[in-house]
């Protein structure tokens, strides 16, 4: 349960990135088979380290986010279906 608790205090945190995410995404994917975008936007130099907030939009609504530390391959599993848009690299 406490275990829960720090979760959802982490998670919370990152609360007022959503807008951020939905407006300067790093990646967008699109997921044919259940219509569902997914933004995706890095942070780092966090006091945490990098993460990646994961923000969840199906049927042109917001559905949920989610804050991934430390887990390429989970940030990974969110790639697939349409590549939408990629934020172009710094020069």
């Amino acid at each position: 349960m406490e275990d829960d608790l720090q979760a959802l205090r982490f998670k919370v945190r990152y609360l007022n990135c959503i807008d951020d995410t939905l407006k300067a995404p790093n990646e967008v994917w699109f997921h044919q088979d259940d219509n569902t975008f997914y933004y995706l936007k890095r942070y780092g130099d966090d006091v945490e380290g990098e993460v990646v907030i994961a923000v969840k939009v199906k049927d042109q609504a917001f559905e949920d986010y989610d804050v991934i530390k430390d887990d390429s391959d989970r940030v990974n599993s969110l790639r697939y279906g349409v590549l939408v848009y990629r934020q172009p690299l710094e020069k």
